[in-house]
């Protein structure tokens, strides 16, 4: 059993005593998050004793000698401004810690943080562990090499641009964190001399905008990586696709992008990727949509970059062929979750991905050369019809005219539907009954949207021909309205008995709530991106439900009637200067009523309250004051 296998072992086993908890995963990855009760994080401070120490920013101490596991927490609000030689003044206290092992910068945006001082790698060189993600540097001194015992060094959400040399030098390493640096342009070229490292995290959560362009040349000889979460192919002589071949022991999330510099199938041959099990996420990216291509040859490097038949989500961007090969659909792909096809555009039908037993998202964006989507779409056989698919997505389909062909029994387990910028769609499947959360952006050619039969619990509007039509949603739960195009919302909503979460954003021109009312049972109700909204109805003091009320970036939105509103109401403010403005004075409120206000903490120093008969909290990021 490899050290990650047991490292995982043990996590889940801290948290099936409950010391962790997992909250989901983050990122494009899908790497999980952890937490800690408070109650076990200071058993485990406790346990610890004096081999940890923690430092709050501004409030340095000299850290005692014996210390071997040092974390510096950057909480910038309570510090003070930083000057001089920031970076060397925050970092002195640790330097007294000769035998230090860990030392770890916690802040989500370290901006003060722009290079590393001369002095730490010689008065730290017992490190084996460096963190220093989310600070503002650009470069790593050449002496990092004087870290000789590093095992872990992580440079995540940094600026950084390029990596010295020297850094090749530490044989020890095993772990380089690489994650969401955008502005890295290339990696040293001697990588291959770091023989011992297993996971080389080059991850990007936005997914685009990245500055590197190849890989450095024998990186393959590293066949001890488990985690190599990009691979930028650059040409057959300076990081190959080949470099590929002998990384067997790949773990989890393969992104391999700048596919058009493959220039034949036999390097795409030789980096076997069916021969990696342990990945279970593989992304596919071609570049330089503009790069005249041969479609036969196009098709066959797609051919042969079948993934291993236990990966779970496929994303192929940017494939410059007409028609896709059959393994998207062969037995071999029966265990795909999640597949997202993406500007492939010129690809002119959708291959049969009904067949797909264990498919539950698909996301269909940028395909402009498909104008049909008919029954051949659902597949063939006795797993047909999407069996398990639960969302399905259609975006940016510029040429899409109809979506046809869906029969008795298909769909049967879809929950949620998208469809955005599909401006010809015409014609849509008559019967999806499962469907429960309903996002549509209609248009004038969208004609017979009333054959469409599904009773959403769930729905997103920007039209008034879907808005005409609530009254047949009688299981509507929650309703948001994007983009509506006039200065009013000319709907009678009260009598929507069911509705209990309301949204409603990104309206430019809307200057007026429905006159008629709001749903009587609403507990949650926002506006959001409405720059032109001044007034809200009065209703709002019937609403005797409502739990929450956000207003977001609406600059010209009085403060609503406060009078008998419900008690115990937490009202969101954010980027709204007229709310904040009025609600310094004649305020009155009776009950308990909290006010979040996350964009300018600074303004609560100036707020009063001319009258209160209530109890009345404000909280600024979290904070109750």
């Amino acid at each position: 059993m490899i050290t990650e296998d047991t490292g995982r072992e043990y996590v889940d086993e801290l948290c099936r005593r409950s010391f962790l908890q997992c909250l989901g995963s983050s990122g494009r990855n899908g790497q999980s998050v952890y937490t800690m009760h408070n109650v076990i994080h200071d058993m485990a401070v406790l346990v610890a004793g004096e081999e940890c120490h923690a430092v709050t920013l501004g409030r340095s101490r000299r850290v005692p000698e014996h210390i071997l596991h040092a974390s510096l927490l950057c909480n910038e609000s309570s510090s003070g401004p930083l000057t001089g030689d920031t970076e060397k003044a925050v970092l002195e206290p640790f330097f007294n810690a000769k035998g230090l092992r860990s030392l770890v910068l916690v802040g989500d945006s370290i901006h003060w943080f722009k290079q590393v001082p001369q002095r730490l790698s010689k008065d730290l060189c017992h490190l084996h562990t460096l963190d220093l993600s989310n600070t503002h540097l650009h470069e790593l001194p050449n002496s990092i090499d004087e870290l000789a015992r590093l095992h872990y060094l992580a440079l995540n959400n940094t600026k950084i641009k390029f990596l010295p040399g020297s850094i090749c030098k530490l044989h020890n390493l095993q772990t380089l964190g690489l994650r969401n640096c955008y502005a890295l342009q290339e990696l040293p070229k001697k990588m291959r001399k770091l023989n011992n490292l297993r996971h080389l995290d080059l991850s990007f959560d936005l997914g685009e905008g990245a500055c590197l362009i190849s890989m450095p040349s024998g990186l393959g000889k590293l066949t001890g990586l488990q985690t190599l979460s990009r691979f930028v192919v650059g040409t057959k002589k300076n990081g190959g696709i080949e470099e590929l071949k002998d990384l067997i022991h790949l773990f989890g999330h393969l992104c391999i992008s700048n596919l058009h510099n493959v220039c034949s199938r036999e390097e795409v041959i030789n980096a076997n990727l069916q021969a990696k099990p342990h990945l279970d996420s593989l992304e596919l990216q071609w570049g330089n949509q503009n790069l005249r291509v041969n479609e036969d040859d196009e098709k066959e490097v797609l051919e042969h970059l079948q993934p291993p038949s236990n990966v779970k989500q496929v994303k192929i961007k940017g494939y410059r062929a007409t028609k896709f090969p059959d393994w998207i659909t062969s037995p071999s792909s029966s265990n795909i979750v999640i597949m997202k096809l993406s500007n492939c555009k010129k690809c002119q039908c959708l291959p049969p991905l009904g067949q797909l037993p264990l498919l539950k998202e698909l996301l269909i964006e940028g395909m402009d050369g498909v104008v049909y989507v008919d029954k051949e779409f659902c597949g063939y056989g006795a797993n047909r019809g999407f069996p398990s698919l639960e969302k399905l997505q259609f975006k940016s389909m510029l040429r899409l005219r109809s979506w046809t062909g869906v029969g008795e029994g298909e769909l049967s387990s879809l929950r949620q539907l998208i469809i955005k910028d599909c401006f010809y769609l015409v014609e849509l499947p008559s019967q999806l009954p499962a469907v429960e959360e309903l996002e549509i952006e209609l248009y004038p050619r969208l004609v017979d949207f009333e054959r469409f039969s599904c009773f959403p619990k769930e729905l997103n509007v920007c039209c008034i021909t879907l808005l005409t039509m609530l009254p047949r949603y009688t299981s509507l739960t929650s309703l948001i309205i994007t983009g509506f195009p006039t200065n009013d919302l000319p709907l009678e909503l009260q009598d929507h008995a069911t509705i209990e979460c309301m949204e409603i954003r990104d309206c430019a021109r809307l200057i007026f709530l429905p006159a008629k009312g709001l749903p009587t049972h609403l507990t949650h109700l926002a506006i959001k991106r409405c720059p032109r909204l001044k007034h809200l109805t009065e209703d709002l003091k019937y609403l005797s439900a409502l739990q929450k009320l956000t207003f977001e970036e609406c600059e010209q939105l009085e403060p609503p009637p406060i009078d008998g509103l419900p008690n115990s109401l937490k009202i969101s403010i954010n980027k709204c200067p007229s709310l904040k403005e009025r609600f310094r004075v004649d305020v009155n409120i009776e009950g308990n009523i909290s006010i979040l206000i996350d964009d300018e903490p600074a303004i609560m120093e100036e707020f009063s309250l001319a009258s209160t008969s209530g109890s009345v909290f404000f909280q600024v990021n979290g904070t109750q004051v």
